[in-house]
This record gives structure tokens, sequence and C-alpha cells, in this order.
């Protein structure tokens, strides 16, 4: 073999492999202005992908109209979010933020939302009575004639949809865009999910423990400290009272706007019988945000899961009639 035909293969070798690193595996595009899309893949071993978004940029203190991040399909979890600030500008209004990440094999999701927080705008972030609210609802309205106002962000937007979007690139994997495939294996030991509850639901489900049981509750709903407006809760059959209740001490920043909240939470009950409640109010769901939406919105809701999956055979379900 000659000295020119090895640097030959040796060159070859290199460009399979980046062509193989660089391949698409997951592209959310095409967003409309407040809404929310999202897929997925699924890495075969622990390997590096590299993630590309591109945000769009605004000014006059105005927030960005657009996010993107991944969570772990397994856990749940958050383990990369774009940000303008790292980015990289470009010709107009937009930012390239882009990262290579070292991620364990496994199912991951992707999102990208349109969605503009108010209340870290310059007009909303320092609201605090009713004469504020009415003064800066007026000022959305009619933009008193200057920039910057929520009609600026969605024009914005329409004008460069067709360069926002995410990317996801790596080797060793596959593109899976059913989302029952990707929560999979969080659900494998869920005996109840009460999960995608839309607008002015009022949900109820019965299980019973045949023996005292440890018990994991993931629970996302819309919480700020004056008050709860979609959440869960658990109750003791038999005796009416509550033995878990999702509050804003026990729940933790879901993502996206300041009122979504995640409570993650290990409980022990005995033997009994059982219901988990999940309520919502007339806005901001799974059904329809009118924020940006926390970063695992499917599970909007409430999940209750065993950490030991043999004592699933000790759960039985039940209808529950108040």
């Amino acid at each position: 073999m000659t000295r020119q035909f090895s640097v030959y293969l040796l060159l070859v070798f290199f460009a399979v492999s980046a062509s193989a690193q660089e391949r698409s595996v997951a592209r959310v595009s095409s967003v409309d202005f407040q809404d929310i899309s999202s897929e997925g893949f699924i890495l075969a071993d622990n390997q590096q992908v590299t993630v590309e978004a591109v945000l769009l940029e605004s000014d006059n203190n105005m927030p960005s109209p657009t996010q993107a991040w991944i969570i772990d399909g397994v856990t749940r979890k958050l383990v990369w979010e774009a940000s303008i600030d790292s980015g990289r500008e470009t010709a107009g209004p937009v930012v390239v933020s882009k990262e290579t990440l070292t991620l364990p094999a496994g199912p991951y999701e992707v999102y990208y939302s349109g969605y503009v927080d108010w209340n870290q705008s310059g007009r909303w972030k320092n609201v605090k009575g009713i004469a504020d609210v009415v003064h800066t609802v007026l000022n959305e309205i009619f933009d008193s004639g200057k920039s910057g106002g929520s009609g600026d962000l969605e024009d914005a937007f329409d004008d460069n949809s067709d360069r926002l979007g995410i990317v996801v690139y790596a080797g060793n994997a596959s593109a899976e865009s059913n989302p029952e495939t990707l929560s999979a294996a969080f659900l494998e030991n869920a005996f109840l999910t009460i999960t995608g509850v839309g607008d002015d639901a009022y949900v109820v489900e019965g299980f019973s423990l045949t023996r005292n049981t440890d018990l994991e509750i993931y629970s996302l709903g819309e919480i700020e400290r004056e008050g709860r407006y979609d959440y869960s809760w658990i109750i003791d059959v038999d005796s009416r009272q509550t033995v878990w209740s999702m509050d804003y001490d026990n729940s933790k920043p879901a993502g996206g706007a300041w009122k979504n909240r995640v409570s993650r939470e290990k409980i022990s009950l005995p033997a009994g019988s059982y219901a988990a409640f999940y309520v919502t109010d007339g806005s901001h769901s799974a059904s329809e945000w009118n924020a940006p939406p926390p970063f695992d919105p499917d599970f909007w809701g409430v999940t209750l899961k065993v950490f030991d999956e043999r004592n699933l055979s000790g759960i039985e379900r039940f209808d529950y009639q108040n």
C-alpha cells in the first residue's frame, strides 16, 4: 500500500466519522407564535451530541418569544437549555446557540416554543397592584404608538420563522417522534397518571394499597405564593384526611413561566384506600398555554410511581365517587 493511498484512506475515514457525528437525529422548526412543538431521539450509547438552536432576540426590554430545551425521557429532567446570552449573533434579530454535550444512552425530548413571558418584560416586571395591571394591559393593547409591544414581537417572529428552530446532531442514535416510546422508561413503575390536563378540569382516581408502600410523586402545576391554580393532592378515603398536597413550599420552578412549578416527593403510605385529585383553573394548561410552558409540558398533572416494581402487585385501582 502506497503512502499516498494510506493518506487517502485516512482522510476518507475522518470524513465518514465527521458525517456520522453530524447526522441530524431531531429537528424542530416551523413553530408558530404562541405555540410549542417537539421531537425526540434515542441514543444507543453514551456519546457526544451537538445542539444548535436559532432564537429570536428582542429589544426595548421585551423578553424573547423563543425558547429551546432538551429533557431526559427517563428522569424527565432538563439536560440542556438554549441561551441568547451565550449565543452567536447573525444577520437580523436572530441568535444561534450551539453547544456540544455528552449524554448517556437513552431517550430524549427536544422542544421549541414561541411564547412570551410577559412577567419578565420591561413593562410587566414592576407590576405590583391593580392600577399597574390596568395601565400595563392598556399599553399592550394600544402600544401607545411605540415599538416593542406584543404585535412587534409577533411580527418579528413571523418575519424570521423560517430561520427559527432547533437541530440535534449525533452519531449512534435514532429519531423517535412517539412520546409514549420516549417516556416508557419513566412510566415503568407508574400505577396512576393524570397528565395532559386541560382547563377547568377536576379529575380524581382511586387506588388501594394492600401493604405499606413508598411512593414517588411527580406533579406539575400552576402555583404562586399567593395561591394555587393547577395542583394535585391525595386523601385517605376512609378518614377523608389529606395525606399529601402540592403547594409552593414543596415544589420548585418547572421551567418556562414563573408560575410553573414541579413537585418530586417521596411519601410512605400505610395499607388502605386513597384518592388522587388534580384540578385546574380556566387558563394556562396543557390544552393552551398563556405563558412559556414548563420543561415537561406533557406531564402537566400528577403521576404516582413505586420505587420497587414488586409493589405494583399490591396496588389496585378503583373508581372513586365523592
